[in-house]
């Protein structure tokens, strides 16, 4: 195998991890407490908006260059967000990396 795929693949499975460790820790926090309930305000909602959308413009500035096409994790963020905390904040974080992505 190429030995410049296997470290890109390593370097790929690292930020993932990265986005999964964030994750399960603010998942520990009062704000996801809120939203498991199905009772979440405004401020967490927000809150929580900008948590995943930050994961994403970390998922989108740690893309790879593998054979001249940009490899990234930025749809991980905002897709968490949706399974998890419904389509409000998904939607939401994913215009924060689309924007990020765009500017």
């Amino acid at each position: 195998m190429d030995p410049a795929l296997i470290q890109n693949s390593v370097t790929s499975f690292m930020i993932i991890c990265v986005i999964i460790v964030f994750a399960m820790v603010f998942m520990r926090s009062r704000f996801f407490t809120e939203v498991y309930e199905q009772k979440p305000t405004l401020v967490t909602q927000v809150i929580l908006i900008v948590f995943f959308g930050i994961l994403s413009i970390f998922g989108s500035s740690t893309g790879l260059l593998i054979y001249g096409a940009a490899v990234n994790v930025r749809d991980l963020g905002p897709m968490a967000a949706g399974l998890i905390c419904g389509p409000v904040i998904g939607i939401g974080s994913g215009i924060i990396g689309g924007l990020f992505r765009f500017a």
